[in-house]
């Protein structure tokens, strides 16, 4: 799902200081076209031992930089043309350089579909200070999709289980999320965030009660559902969020 196939590595074009005259590190992505929720690598390399590296982007995305900063993983959860930038300081001369290439998100939502190939299938639990931002990015007829994803990192192309224990009562939706699944015959050892993609269906216009478990600590509140869009009453500002508090029914 996250693997980072090495030949679709594309060198991206540099902005370089006029005063700077050695050779720069170059930024690497894994791929210029990807879907909303789907995670893209970004890699420096060619910069000295040490050498801070700060990433940013001209969107909402989540960003989660490596710790030695020469890497980090984008998520972006709305379609449009994006600026990946690394900036960072020469070690030749104390000087500002940057250097950053465009991506472009797609309407589509990320659902691998590769991981289904794999055979070894690892249940991993959630360390208990994680946190889960969720993204309501579509709704539709068929109802509302979250994109949701941790904010610690696994290895081997996690898939955030939330989708996993969805209960539906007459009040509302609670839905359970503790573990991640891991493909380790198919997935990237890279560290990144858990992804997963949270559906409620059978949505009528009324107001719903509804509630996050996360590692045995419930969040709850309201989302209000009419003909044009649908308002969330959610106060949280950890353990589970939800940004944007509303979302536009599609074609309104």
């Amino acid at each position: 799902m996250f693997l980072i196939p090495t030949l679709s590595f594309l060198i991206l074009s540099c902005s370089k200081d006029p005063a700077a005259t050695f050779d720069k590190p170059i930024l690497f992505l894994s791929k210029t076209t990807l879907k909303i929720g789907e995670p893209l690598y970004a890699t420096l390399t060619g910069q000295a031992y040490n050498t801070n590296v700060a990433w940013s982007s001209n969107s909402g995305g989540h960003i989660w930089p490596t710790p030695n900063t020469d890497s980090a993983i984008y998520i972006f959860t709305s379609p449009g043309i994006y600026t990946v930038k690394a900036k960072f300081q020469s070690h030749i001369n104390g000087s500002n350089d940057s250097t950053d290439g465009n991506v472009t998100v797609t309407d589509s939502i990320f659902s691998d579909s590769a991981a289904a190939t794999c055979d070894v299938i690892v249940v991993k639990n959630l360390t208990p200070d994680d946190q889960i931002n969720l993204t309501p990015v579509d709704y539709s007829d068929t109802g509302l999709v979250f994109v949701a994803q941790t904010t610690n990192l696994y290895n081997h192309s996690p898939l955030l289980n939330s989708n996993g224990e969805i209960h539906v009562s007459e009040s509302g939706f609670e839905v359970d999320i503790s573990s991640a699944l891991i493909f380790p015959c198919s997935g990237s050892a890279a560290l990144a965030p858990a992804v997963g993609l949270v559906a409620l269906t059978g949505l009528t216009n009324r107001t719903y009660t509804l509630s996050f478990k996360l590692n045995y600590t419930t969040y709850s509140g309201t989302m209000t559902v009419s003909d044009s869009n649908i308002i969330f009453n959610w106060t949280y500002t950890s353990g589970v969020t939800i940004s944007p508090l509303t979302i536009q029914r599609r074609g309104h």
